[in-house]
C-alpha cells in the first residue's frame, strides 16, 4: 500500500514492515526494500509513483534484517540502482546474514525459530559504505547518521530540508503510541539504543518513518 507523507516522499507498507521512496533534487531514493517474498509487487508500486523517463538512483539499507534487506539484490537487478550500507551491516548483508545474535527468553524463542525460518534473505551485493555524517548519495540531501543499538552497524537518514528521520528499527512505537527506542531479544545493546533515540529525537524532526511505525508531529511540538 502506498502512502503519499509530502509531495515528495511516499510510504510502501507491507503486513511485515514499511520502507520509503523520496524524490529529492532530480534523485529517487528507496529507504530499505522489505522481504524478498513480496519484491515483484511491491517494485511495481515503486514504479507506479516514478515517472516513466525516471529512475531510481539508490537503494539505502538501515541495517542487516532480513525485512529491511531482503529484497534488495532483487531491485538492484530489475533498476540498475546502487545498494548502500554502513561498514558492519555490509559484512552481513553480503552474506545473506543479521550483523548479531538474537536473544530470546525461553517463552520466545518458539516464534524467533519460526521467523529465522519463514524471513531469511540471501546475500546481496552492497555497492558502497555509509559514513556518519556524510551525504548518503550524491546531492540526495540525506544525512547518515550512526544509530547502534538495534544492530552494531545501525543506520538512519535525516533530510534537513524536509525534518524527517528515517529512522529504521533504531526507533519504534511504545505501549502508549509514543515513539521509544529499540528493545528486546533483537536488540543488541539497549544502552547504545537508548543514546541513539536521544541523539535522533534532539534534531526535532516533524515526521520520524521507521521499518514498523510511523510518527507524524507536523501540527505539534515535540
Amino acid at each position: 500500500m502506498i502512502t503519499r507523507l509530502t509531495d515528495s516522499c511516499y510510504s510502501i507498507s507491507n503486513p511485515v514492515s514499511k520502507q520509503y521512496l523520496l524524490s529529492s533534487n532530480g534523485l529517487w531514493i528507496l529507504i530499505d526494500t522489505g522481504l524478498l517474498v513480496w519484491q515483484k509487487p511491491f517494485l511495481e508500486e515503486v514504479r507506479k509513483v516514478i515517472p516513466g523517463a525516471e529512475c531510481l538512483s539508490a537503494i539505502l539499507i538501515t541495517h542487516s534484517d532480513a525485512d529491511h534487506f531482503g529484497g534488495a539484490a532483487y531491485i538492484r537487478k530489475q533498476t540498475g540502482a546502487k545498494v548502500y550500507s554502513s561498514e558492519i551491516e555490509t559484512l552481513a548483508i553480503r552474506k545473506g546474514q543479521m550483523s548479531r545474535k538474537l536473544r530470546p527468553n525461553w517463552y520466545e524463542k518458539p516464534f524467533y525459530w519460526v521467523s529465522s525460518i519463514l524471513i531469511s534473505a540471501d546475500p546481496v551485493p552492497v555497492d558502497g559504505i555509509l559514513k556518519h555524517g556524510n551525504l548518503a548519495f550524491e546531492n540526495s540531501g540525506l544525512y547518515v547518521i550512526n544509530t547502534p543499538g538495534h544492530t552494531p552497524g545501525h543506520v538512519s537518514f535525516y533530510w534537513r530540508s524536509e525534518r524527517i528521520l528515517f529512522a529504521g528499527d533504531s526507533i519504534k512505537k511504545g505501549r502508549h503510541g509514543k515513539p521509544i527506542p529499540s528493545s528486546g531479544a533483537n536488540t543488541w545493546s539497549a544502552k547504545k539504543a537508548e543514546r541513539s533515540f536521544n541523539e535522533q529525537m534532539a534534531l526535532q524532526p516533524v515526521l520520524v518513518a521507521c521499518g514498523h511505525a510511523l510518527f507524524d508531529f507536523r501540527e505539534n511540538t515535540l
